[in-house]
């Protein structure tokens, strides 16, 4: 079994927000290798290098925003899940016709539950 790796991108002045998503990944996958960038054009950079077991971004980004940066990533034609996070419920239906396989809501503490369920699907399959 290989080590997990996760992209995770969030605004570059959102640090408490950032803080609060790091805690939450790694509370539910204590051995699991982060990348967090702060842009998503240097997320899309690295995915040249790297392939990630799955993919969480805010919807607000530095740059294009994380609907631009899912949309490109599946354009891209990569296929690992992706869970977009944000405070604003209403953009969860286009996060996910974007290609987000998941929404978060910022104001719930969900994302652990969300990412442990995405990955052990992913698994059974």
């Amino acid at each position: 079994e290989h080590e997990l790796r996760y992209l995770r991108i969030g605004a570059d002045d959102d640090e408490d927000g950032r803080s609060v998503t790091r805690h939450q990944l790694k509370r539910a996958l204590a051995n699991a290798f982060i990348m967090e960038f702060g842009r998503g054009e240097d997320a899309l950079v690295a995915l040249a290098g790297i392939r990630p077991d799955l993919l969480v971004t805010d919807h607000r980004l530095t740059g294009r925003s994380g609907l631009e940066l899912v949309r490109e990533v599946r354009q891209r034609g990569y296929r690992f899940p992706i869970v977009m996070l944000s405070g604003l419920d209403s953009v969860s239906a286009e996060a996910l016709d974007a290609g987000a396989n998941e929404f978060v809501s910022t104001a719930t503490a969900s994302l652990g539950v969300t990412v442990a369920k995405l990955l052990a699907y992913r698994r059974d399959r």
